[in-house]
């Protein structure tokens, strides 16, 4: 949740439509957090996983912090179809790494 927060919703922009993005945040100690952004009109809503998400990010939070401070395509995956994915960095002001 402090990833999101601190990480992802200073750049939330409003979505064309509502999505639930799946976060998977690894913290390098071989742990990692999931949360379920819910993203409307309204806001981002962070809740408990639950159904199936319209897109997923896996990140180690180390890269997630390195894109945000120099503004470089995220190292992570992105899955989802086409159309979300593009809302899900639109959203946030992201690229994502072609590694």
């Amino acid at each position: 949740e402090r990833a999101a927060f601190a990480l992802l919703a200073p750049w939330r922009r409003r979505p064309e439509v509502k999505i639930r993005a799946r976060l998977n945040v690894s913290r390098g100690d071989d742990s990692t957090d999931t949360v379920d952004l819910v993203l409307d009109l309204a806001g981002m809503q962070i809740e408990a996983p639950a159904g199936t998400p319209d897109v997923t990010l896996t990140v180690a939070i180390t890269d997630l912090v390195a894109a945000r401070q120099t503004g470089d395509p995220l190292v992570g995956r992105l899955t989802g179809d086409p159309s979300s994915r593009r809302v899900f960095l639109d959203q946030f002001a992201l690229s994502m790494s072609k590694r």
